[in-house]
């Protein structure tokens, strides 16, 4: 440590903030000190301040804290969207700066806050927090496909929403999402093709099978006036 430890002091650049810290509770994560500039400072430009502050009170309390919203008269205001908002963006950046056990508390705090947003809000937040990620992260694939499971019924309903739809703030996607989005329209349209005709048939089918259910009923009556033997021919015609 150095000798002046609460003197050497390093800034954190947020998207809306700054904030300061001590030198040496940063040197306590490599990846999150390996940033640090010249100028003792650190550009988390696509981290917001309300999550900044949870990520600062971590690296000195060592614990878990969302700020609160305060409405127009001073009192706490319960808004979980934010809050589910600024806890997204900081499992984002405990991951990616391997603060593995602000990562953990971020994920708790994730869980907990969907159990009262609903399914597809949750999923709205995470398309605007994670444009771009890791494909590797499978606890943010599991979290996704448990709000996927509770908002829609079946596929049909999922291809029927505009969950994969661009933002229309998306001026460039990846190749891989770009393929993605042509396999979902390939499919919706598919689906559409199939549905139309479908109904298009039905008409006919349904003819078909009430003709055929008259013609066994008319034989099975024949058969019954007979004593169960060979029936006689019923005066009918079936269109061949």
């Amino acid at each position: 440590m150095s000798s002046r430890p609460y003197a050497d002091i390093i800034t954190i650049r947020f998207t809306d903030q700054v904030l300061h810290v001590h030198s040496f509770l940063v040197k306590r994560f490599p990846k999150l000190h390996a940033l640090v500039s010249t100028h003792n400072e650190v550009d988390m430009h696509d981290v917001s301040g309300a999550a900044g502050h949870t990520i600062v009170n971590y690296l000195y309390n060592g614990t878990y804290e969302i700020l609160t919203s305060v409405n127009d008269a001073g009192m706490p205001a319960s808004h979980n969207d934010d809050a589910l908002h600024s806890s997204l963006e900081v499992y984002a950046a405990a991951r990616k700066f391997q603060l593995d056990a602000l990562q953990k508390s971020a994920e708790e705090d994730i869980k907990s806050r969907t159990a009262h947003i609903k399914p597809l809000d949750a999923l709205a937040l995470v398309k605007k927090v994670f444009p771009f990620h890791d494909a590797g992260d499978t606890w943010l694939r599991g979290y996704m496909k448990k709000l996927l499971d509770a908002a829609y019924s079946d596929v049909e309903a999922i291809l029927a929403s505009n969950i994969l739809t661009a933002d229309h703030t998306d001026q460039t996607v990846s190749i891989t999402e770009m393929l993605l989005r042509t396999v979902i329209d390939c499919m919706r349209e598919r689906e559409v093709r199939s549905r139309k005709a479908q109904e298009a048939e039905e008409p006919e089918g349904d003819a078909a099978s009430r003709e055929a259910t008259d013609y066994w009923q008319l034989y099975k009556a024949s058969s019954d006036s007979n004593g169960g033997s060979e029936p006689h021919r019923v005066a009918t015609t079936i269109d061949t």
